[in-house]
């Protein structure tokens, strides 16, 4: 219910989340070590953007699910679907489509309509058990505003989002896990 409200809020359509776990079961993330202009961040040396970029902004997934669909017996990522919020609050909508070879393109639209996709350089374990890894991302912005110029984007501080367990699963069916992240966009 809060999930379709604030998609409805927001003003963003086609957004919808079915959750196979409630948000309580996904520990909340540690408050990354952030501030804005700053060249680093408490993250794996591997998941560091090169010297010369700065942080342009942290978001927190407000609301998020990693969305599986089984295949012939085995759950294959889909698409992540979330929205995130910063302190001020604005907010990004996270979604993924489907690329060249069944790749999952990740993307993230602001309001302003500015937006980047990313491709994954580097992946380190979350420090929460059974939990999605934390990325390194480059950015391809698109259009001007608030996105169109991310060079980086790191996922941290990821908490649960992991395909369900194999057994019981149908071809066909979907499965959203609720996750956790900060997102930390660089220019």
């Amino acid at each position: 219910m809060l999930l379709a409200a604030t998609a409805a809020v927001m003003g963003i359509g086609g957004l919808s989340f079915t959750q196979t776990a409630s948000a309580e079961e996904v520990p909340a993330p540690a408050k990354a070590d952030t501030a804005v202009g700053t060249e680093t961040i408490a993250a794996p040396s591997a998941l560091q953007p090169p010297p010369g970029n700065r942080i342009l902004a942290t978001y927190r997934v407000q609301t998020g699910v990693q969305v599986y669909r089984c295949d012939t017996g085995v759950w294959t990522f889909q698409e992540p679907r979330a929205t995130l919020t910063d302190s001020t609050p604005r907010f990004i909508r996270h979604y993924g489509v489907q690329g060249a070879g069944g790749t999952v393109v990740p993307f993230w639209e602001a309001v302003d309509g500015s937006k980047v996709s990313g491709r994954v350089l580097a992946q380190a374990p979350s420090p929460r058990p059974n939990s999605i890894p934390q990325l390194l991302l480059e950015g391809r912005g698109q259009g001007g505003g608030q996105l169109g110029a991310v060079t980086y984007i790191q996922r941290l501080n990821t908490g649960g989002g992991v395909a369900p367990p194999i057994t019981g699963c149908r071809t066909g069916q979907l499965a959203s896990v609720p996750y956790t992240a900060d997102y930390v966009f660089w220019v």
